[in-house]
């Protein structure tokens, strides 16, 4: 017997992007509707009716709560839009086989959590909308970007035998953006334990294979960073804690097995931004990812300050008493301990801007001589990111 395949909900709406989205993920997170687009009305109306034509199903284990494609809604998607579903979801590979494991579909979760964010902050994420990974003798090649994409940790690996290499990583995947490449990760609401060797493979993959490529026609190289998105601000400081504490054991006998945890601050990345997985860190996504609106709010920021000169003290600018100025609103936290240990170093007050949500968690990660602006983060938004789009 033919089975004929529920027609799927029209394009361009809520259930639409529902589906995708769990479609890319292998499993969503029913906490990540809330953060899509629509009324919170509308949208459980359209997920009561995707239900109903058996599209979609809950899955709730362990105190994860989980929504999944039925195989009735794979069938569909692979028949209406075959080119992009045929191997996505047919096969033994990690997004259709179902996971039933607690660190399985955790790991899915924290995957789908980065996929929301950066859809949410204007990043193509969908394997359609962006050019392949294709190396050739180890580099991208003929690898060219209009825009920001995001490549999840599963692409990445497709690669062949140089992407499985990065296996082990705990990133959840890499950002190609016009102000670099960055390593993504996702520590959700616990405090992250880095596998050092495996996010060191993934470090040398990014610096030979990906950090070479055109963005808008302009050929170049572009600088390695990392990014470590949480559930809130409030774990940074049991973050950085752990990774303190590890500092100071580096140069004991233990030190090989410190060095599997202790990631963020040893030097890895000389930039690893911590972004929360809400609306406040998409929006700071949106000013990695956009150089112009970066640029703009940092203008802003300069008035009444003078330009930093070639002084002792890593910083963005100086008030008018030469007391240095950090902008530190993307919460760039190897950066903004170098500009706390030099205040110590030479004894000098500072003073890091930042926005209001992240003041809180700096306070505690820096020391006394670290004085705080805050950013209202709603005005940044309207001035700032609104102003910018309309521009584009």
């Amino acid at each position: 017997m033919t089975l004929h395949p529920t027609p799927l909900p029209p394009p361009d709406t809520f259930a639409d992007l529902l589906l995708t989205v769990t479609a890319v993920s292998g499993e969503l997170p029913t906490a990540q509707v809330s953060r899509l687009p629509g009324a919170q009305t509308y949208k459980q109306k359209a997920i009561t009716q995707i239900k109903k034509k058996n599209l979609l199903s809950a899955y709730n284990r362990q105190d994860l709560r989980g929504l999944r494609l039925t195989s009735a809604g794979k069938r569909a998607m692979i028949e209406q839009y075959p080119e992009r579903y045929q191997t996505m979801l047919s096969g033994e590979n990690t997004l259709n086989a179902p996971k039933y494991s607690y660190s399985g579909r955790l790991r899915l979760h924290r995957l789908a959590e980065v996929l929301v964010t950066m859809f949410k902050a204007g990043v193509d994420v969908f394997p359609w909308e962006k050019p392949a990974l294709t190396l050739t003798d180890g580099r991208l090649t003929g690898f060219s970007l209009d825009r920001p994409c995001y490549y999840p940790s599963l692409e990445v690996k497709e690669m062949g035998p140089q992407g499985m290499k990065v296996r082990g990583s705990r990133a959840t995947g890499v950002l190609f953006a016009e102000s670099g490449v960055y390593a993504v990760y996702n520590t959700g609401d616990t405090v992250s334990r880095w596998e050092y060797k495996a996010e060191m493979r993934l470090k040398a993959l990014m610096q030979t294979a990906f950090s070479g490529y055109s963005y808008d026609g302009r050929l170049g190289s572009r600088p390695l960073q990392a990014i470590l998105f949480s559930n809130d601000m409030k774990l940074l400081n049991e973050q950085m804690a752990d990774a303190r504490a590890h500092d100071r054991r580096e140069r004991s006998a233990e030190s090989q097995r410190v060095k599997t945890n202790y990631f963020i601050l040893s030097g890895s990345y000389e930039h690893f931004h911590y972004l929360t997985n809400d609306r406040c860190g998409e929006l700071v996504l949106q000013l990695l990812c956009d150089k112009s609106a970066k640029t703009m709010l940092d203008a802003i920021l300069m008035q009444d300050l003078s330009h930093a000169g070639q002084g002792g003290v890593e910083c963005d600018a100086y008030d008018k008493n030469g007391v240095p100025v950090l902008f530190g609103y993307t919460c760039d936290l190897p950066r903004i301990k170098r500009f706390d240990d030099a205040l110590s170093l030479r004894d000098i007050p500072g003073t890091i801007i930042c926005f209001d949500y992240q003041e809180s968690a700096l306070r505690g990660f820096c020391g006394s001589r670290v004085q705080f602006q805050r950013i209202d983060i709603d005005a940044v938004e309207g001035e700032v990111i609104h102003r910018q789009k309309e521009a584009d």
